[in-house]
């Protein structure tokens, strides 16, 4: 019945809990322009601006910047799209944002891939402008479409078919996104020829103008990839948002303000222990995809290591053995998607998810057999790393478990939160991941393109990258592997269990937690219990708690957010000046790295001092308008773990508590007032009494005083 119940909250589950091929396919189209026009940039796009006389070092350090600003706005999108009650056009907490956010999405990405010609020093301005603002359209778009997800379906297989679906967009997107500029390139090139026209004897002249041709060449091709990705985009998100409605539960349940929000995401035990495998991951990904380039450029350098007689053949192409490896890894990841598929519904989805993520960190390490001038052995074990990239839609299938459980902990769904902060610090630790690499390669003495002709590299450069692509990467991927062993939510019947006491809570009843074996009610505070919540939430700590019951009350609480508050706007001010200081060396290749550095800091510490801020104007309110112990008791138990039976006879909701206690103390005042009256009139009939038996002793004495 429970069960049942809750499914009846998914419009688009059908009895048996499968969803639709059409609702699957029309979620999944957005998904052709969402990864792959993140793998295009960070693949095709330094090179790309870096031919057209752009600095590597300033690539670099709009790229930080860039992701320095994501980070910032990553948290606060989600919560605006997880609370959003507001009365637009359009209904929901998501379709509001993708539907606004579409055309944005589009613009800025066509811009980003079609810069001007012959703008100097400006192309450098051109790709940070426009770069930063198509990751603000992508968080302002992708956030929220990334969250109706797992409102589609509530079953673990009809998710996992559903990101499966997701995936084999993904793949297709990143085909034509890791393919396209080079194709487009060569049939623009066959279609318009280049029209030299130099003397005979000046062969330096016809190089120079072969190099500006392919250039141009591959301006128009980026130029054509952009507006087909672009119009791709605007047209599936239209339809996405016309052709599905959300879940009518989702659109009224209440969300906390932002900082309780966040940390009620980190207190979920599934989640935070999946937390630092997907920091490994998120290493593993931007060093690999940052460096990519540059491992087939300079390491393998098909060029220089182009054997005799071969010098025509594409095999000696830095941008086709790119382009082939790409295009390899991504069919076989299409290949075996399939595969995981099948093995996750014959084996269960948590054996088949550990297995791809083991297979993950054995693959990259095939690398090493690859070399300068291997070509076809980079395309070979390409199509290696491909296979276990294919069961990549796991992930996703497993984080919507985590959402489940913690709407059964919590009584909301926080679908963004828990989406974007599956990101949030993977994202913190990737800026530097993506941003240094190439900033150290200054260091390491990378020697810059002349007129568009990529110069040999020294060794140390050379094993700088190796090391960076290939050794760095399988550590961290053995790291998460390590970590997701011990991921509790690994059968179907835990987490079908989960969405039982969902629906046992929709009911008011309580229900046994499948991890921790205890009874769980579902408690919602109301009226002026409930802003004191969202306001001890912002602590999250057992020990927290019990700071507020001890004689100082808040006051050690708004002193330790103080001094957070204060040391991390002094980093941010250090980091910030020091960026300004030393922006004259982002052209040296020795120096260019600590202003790239620098921005990375003060991104993040901006995004710690209002972290900060928030948790300390939380802690003077209490300090200022005080709280109710008995709230914090509540609170402390259910941090605690305690079961149902010791928290309702100890430590029940203030409401009912102070009822309880008001009417008791109540009753006590009728009974004492009462018995005083009682006493009273006893008092009273006591001096009547003493009364009359003084007038019987003086009447007998009267009698004895006459006889």
């Amino acid at each position: 019945f429970f069960e049942a119940l809750r499914r009846g909250t998914f419009p688009y589950v059908e009895r048996n809990g499968s969803v639709s091929t059409r609702m699957k396919l029309l979620y999944a189209a957005p998904s052709l322009t969402t990864l792959s026009l993140v793998v295009l940039i960070n693949v095709h796009l330094p090179l790309f601006y870096e031919s057209l006389g752009a600095s590597l070092a300033y690539i670099a350090f709009f790229t930080a910047l860039a992701r320095s600003v994501d980070v910032m706005t990553d948290p606060a999108m989600a919560y605006v799209s997880d609370s959003w009650t507001g009365a637009w056009f359009i209904k929901g907490r998501r379709r509001p944002f993708m539907a606004t956010g579409a055309p944005l999405y589009a613009g800025t990405f066509f811009a980003l891939l079609s810069p001007p010609q012959d703008i100097g020093f400006g192309i450098n301005l051109w790709f940070g402008i426009f770069y930063i603002f198509f990751f603000l359209a992508n968080t302002y778009t992708t956030i929220p479409y990334d969250a109706l997800a797992p409102e589609l379906a509530d079953t673990t297989d009809a998710r996992a078919e559903i990101f499966f679906a997701c995936s084999i967009f993904d793949v297709v997107g990143t085909l034509i996104a890791a393919a396209g500029p080079v194709v487009l390139g060569i049939l623009w090139e066959n279609s318009v020829p280049c029209a030299c026209v130099c003397a005979e004897d000046e062969q330096y002249c016809f190089t120079r103008c072969e190099i500006f041709c392919r250039t141009d060449d591959e301006r128009a091709a980026m130029m054509l990839i952009a507006s087909a990705f672009a119009l791709w985009h605007l047209v599936s998100v239209l339809a996405l948002v016309r052709g599905v409605s959300e879940r009518p539960a989702s659109s009224t349940a209440r969300q906390p303000p932002l900082v309780p929000s966040l940390l009620s995401v980190i207190r979920n035990k599934p989640f935070r222990k999946l937390l630092p495998a997907w920091v490994c991951d998120s290493v593993n990904n931007s060093l690999i995809s940052a460096v990519l380039p540059f491992y087939i450029s300079y390491v393998v350098d098909p060029e220089s290591t182009c054997p005799a007689g071969e010098e025509g053949s594409p095999w000696c192409s830095t941008g086709f053995v790119l382009a082939l490896g790409l295009i390899t890894v991504l069919l076989a990841a299409g290949a075996s998607a399939p595969v995981w598929l099948w093995l996750s519904k014959r084996f269960g989805k948590h054996r088949v998810w550990l297995s791809f993520n083991l297979l993950n960190a054995i693959t990259n390490l095939a690398f090493i057999a690859a070399g300068p001038g291997r070509t076809r052995a980079v395309v070979v074990v390409a199509a290696l790393n491909g296979m276990p990239l294919g069961a990549k839609f796991l992930s996703e299938a497993v984080l919507a478990d985590i959402i489940d459980y913690d709407e059964f902990s919590t009584g909301r769904r926080s679908e963004g939160s828990f989406m974007v902060f599956k990101s949030f610090l993977p994202k913190m630790v990737g800026i530097p991941c993506s941003a240094i690499p190439i900033a150290l390669m200054n260091a390491f003495g990378f020697v810059a393109s002349v007129d568009g002709v990529k110069q040999p590299q020294p060794e140390s450069v050379q094993l700088f990258i190796t090391v960076t692509f290939v050794v760095v990467p399988v550590v961290f991927a053995l790291a998460s592997f390590a970590i997701k062993l011990g991921y509790p939510l690994k059968s179907k019947d835990t987490i079908r269990m989960i969405g039982v006491g969902i629906g046992a809570h929709m009911q008011g009843q309580a229900f046994i937690d499948p991890l921790s074996k205890k009874l769980v009610e579902h408690w919602q505070p109301e009226g002026r219990d409930e802003w004191q919540v969202w306001l001890l939430e912002s602590f999250p700590t057992a020990a927290d708690m019990q700071t507020l019951l001890s004689p100082h009350g808040a006051v050690p609480l708004k002193r330790r957010m103080g001094r957070h508050f204060r040391l991390s706007l002094l980093v941010t001010c250090a980091a910030l000046a020091t960026a300004i200081a030393t922006m004259p060396l982002i052209l040296r290749p020795a120096g260019s790295v600590v202003p790239v550095l620098a921005v990375i800091t003060v991104g993040l510490g901006v995004s710690a001092s209002v972290f900060f801020y928030m948790r300390l104007s939380n802690a003077r309110a209490l300090v200022r308008y005080g709280y109710d112990p008995n709230l914090v008791r509540v609170i402390l138990a259910k941090r605690m773990g305690m079961g149902i039976d010791e928290y309702t006879t100890r430590f029940e909701g203030t409401a009912h508590a102070a009822a309880r206690v008001t009417a008791t103390v109540d009753s006590n005042r009728e009974q004492i007032d009462l018995l005083r009256e009682e006493v009273r009139v006893l008092n009273a009939k006591l001096a009547m009494l003493a009364t009359e038996h003084e007038l019987r002793i003086a009447g007998l004495e009267a009698a004895v005083a006459a006889a």
